[in-house]
């Protein structure tokens, strides 16, 4: 398959992405573990981590997966992806990198509002509270109670799906980063299994979605900002 990259005009076919083989055999999986989550692996992993945090207190895994999780909140990514994309559209115009760019801020986008608007219907008590794994619909905000969807995955997931399409020589690296991300956010108690799965699902469908809408975004910018690289 070709990649975006290689496309006129850089995003090339609008479908591209739900054309993609892989893309609906990787949320079908997502989809499995989802319902194997909910149907009992959720709780039962949860005791397995809160059992080996106990029996091994600060360890190097579980410091391992605290610093992936504080690493991943993708400021960082999100701030050079503007460098970037300021770079390509007003000093050295670049279309291909600045229609890039755009979709990765505009996946991230889509998916942070998605994401929090499910934290705040769903509010599911994360596994290091009493009340873990009960939903609490319609709650008010409460860091607590935000455990469905995982936000870490998602983002991460939204910006390797751009990256599967615009880079894909690495794309183990990209799978391996999101597997990372959702093992380390499930290691740290922050997440059960079933948040993780259906995280990654939002991050991709999100990414793909957007991508449907690119070239009317491209164009609702460049006439109001008048701005064409």
């Amino acid at each position: 398959m070709k990649s975006v990259e290689h496309e006129a005009g850089g995003v090339g076919i609008r479908s591209l992405a739900f054309r993609s083989p892989w893309l609906w055999l990787l949320l079908a999986a997502l989809a499995v573990v989802s319902v194997i989550g909910f149907r009992g692996a959720d709780l039962a992993i949860a005791a397995q981590v809160r059992q080996w945090m106990a029996a091994y207190p600060e360890s190097g895994w579980w410091l391992a997966a605290h610093w992936v999780g504080k690493s991943g909140t993708l400021a960082i990514c999100a701030l050079i992806t503007l460098i970037l994309w300021v770079r390509a559209g007003w000093f050295r115009p670049d279309p291909r990198l600045w229609r890039n760019c755009l979709w990765v801020l505009a996946a991230e986008s889509a998916n942070g509002v998605a994401g929090f608007i499910l934290k705040l219907v769903m509010g599911r008590w994360r596994p290091n509270q009493p009340q873990a794994g009960a939903f609490e619909f319609l709650q008010r905000y409460n860091p607590k109670c935000q455990s469905f969807p995982s936000g870490h995955t998602a983002d991460v997931a939204a910006v390797a799906t751009v990256l599967w399409f615009v880079y894909p020589r690495l794309r183990p690296l990209y799978v391996a980063w999101v597997v990372v991300m959702a093992a380390a956010r499930i290691g740290e108690m922050r997440h059960f299994l079933s948040d993780t799965a259906v995280g990654a699902m939002l991050g991709i469908l999100c990414a793909c979605v957007v991508q449907q809408h690119l070239r009317r975004l491209e164009g609702w910018i460049w006439s109001r900002w008048r701005v064409r690289p």
